[in-house]
């Protein structure tokens, strides 16, 4: 009888303290790390990784230090990954975890979360030897490195945005918005300005500090929005007619929008379509045509980053990690092991207590101080 193998998914400080470990100069520590991945190995549990892992590599500034931990995940035989939708990809991300969510909820439409889950679970990582996996990154490192640098501003931007609670109304409804009157063109930037400073103060006193400009990532965000209404009152003769307009963009109708949601969710409802736009045409690029889901409640990673998002605790400073902190969180429901930070624990387990959808999904999401420490949680006596 085949034994499945356990996928263990590591906080990036872990994978740090590893690698150093395993290729120090001090013999102690070379022997510990690599019977720690000695006993992983014996116990059939495999260190697994995504897109995001080596995102956050590259974006260190040290090229020494981004080589030694690709010579580590090098060295491992076996090692799993997420696997990606198109052929030629490297190593997949949540987009392509999503994408498999939406073909198995398109093979059976009623599947609860759950199920499409385990459906998911069989297919979702990729085992192989670690050359297999970096041998690309190695070749090509001065191509990745410098295409990771130059987007690591993108993450702290769209985080800034995402997790602003000045752009909508806290409390307003959809129903309470369609009574609002129809806006004039010229009353627009009058009526816009409070909340453009609003948002802006918000951007910079609060957003990650190694965000290079908040105020024009703010400026350019409140551009957009006021060109965005005004091109949406062009074609309007009243404020449900705008919102027609502006839903039917991300293919919504919003007579199907409940007249009590909060402003604020039939937003995050258009992220997440966005989301599955963008998983859609992996699918699309891969060959595969799936008609778009009729409802998104029900795709399991997306249940993750919504709960994970609604429930967080706020803090003065919001970083941009956070988004691969859901990203963690939305891989560990496919995992048997997720280790994250002590933030990103503290955040599911607000998100548990509230949300039941993604408390019946969750697998454990664990917290350690040390990689070795890891190994009481994994059921491995220590090494």
């Amino acid at each position: 009888m085949l034994i499945r193998p356990r996928y263990l998914v590591l906080d990036t400080a872990h994978v740090v303290g590893l690698v150093d470990d395993y290729f120090s100069l001090e013999e102690l520590f070379r022997k510990r790390a690599r019977d720690y991945v000695r006993a992983l190995s014996d116990s059939g549990i495999l260190l697994t990784f995504a897109d995001h892992h080596f995102v956050e590599m590259f974006q260190h500034a040290d090229d020494n230090l981004v080589k030694s931990r690709l010579q580590f995940i090098r060295s491992l035989d076996p090692v799993a990954w997420v696997a990606p939708i198109d052929e030629h990809g490297i190593v997949g991300a949540v987009k392509d975890v999503l994408a498999r969510e939406i073909l198995a909820l398109q093979s059976e439409p009623t599947r609860a979360a759950i199920d499409i889950r385990n459906a998911v679970r069989t297919n979702v990582f990729q085992i192989g030897n670690g050359s297999q996996l970096v041998s690309s990154f190695i070749r090509d490192f001065r191509e990745f490195s410098e295409k990771v640098r130059s987007d690591q501003q993108r993450p702290m931007e769209i985080a800034a945005v995402v997790h602003s609670t000045r752009m909508t109304p806290a409390r307003m409804t959809v129903g309470e918005f369609l009574e609002l009157p129809r806006p004039s063109s010229t009353s627009i930037p009058q009526n816009l300005s409070p909340r453009r400073e609003e948002f802006s103060t918000e951007l910079i006193s609060k957003s990650d500090r190694r965000l290079a400009n908040p105020q024009s990532v703010a400026i350019e965000f409140m551009e957009n929005v006021a060109d965005g209404v005004e091109f949406g009152m062009q074609a309007s003769h009243s404020t449900y007619e705008f919102m027609k307009v502006v839903l039917a963009q991300v293919g919504v109708d919003v007579d199907t929008i409940a007249r009590d949601m909060l402003l604020c969710d039939l937003c995050q409802l258009v992220v997440d379509r966005h989301k599955v736009r963008v998983s859609m045409n992996l699918l699309e690029r891969a060959g595969l045509n799936p008609e778009f889901p009729s409802s998104l409640s029900g795709l399991p990673s997306l249940i993750a980053e919504r709960a994970l998002l609604r429930h967080r605790q706020d803090y003065d400073e919001r970083p941009g990690s956070e988004i691969t902190d859901r990203h963690m969180v939305a891989l560990g429901l496919y995992g048997d092991w997720v280790f994250v930070d002590k933030r990103t624990l503290e955040n599911t387990r607000r998100a548990a207590r509230s949300d039941e959808q993604f408390r019946l999904l969750a697998t454990p999401v664990l917290r350690a101080p040390r990689y070795l420490d890891t190994l009481r949680n994994l059921g491995i006596d220590s090494v």
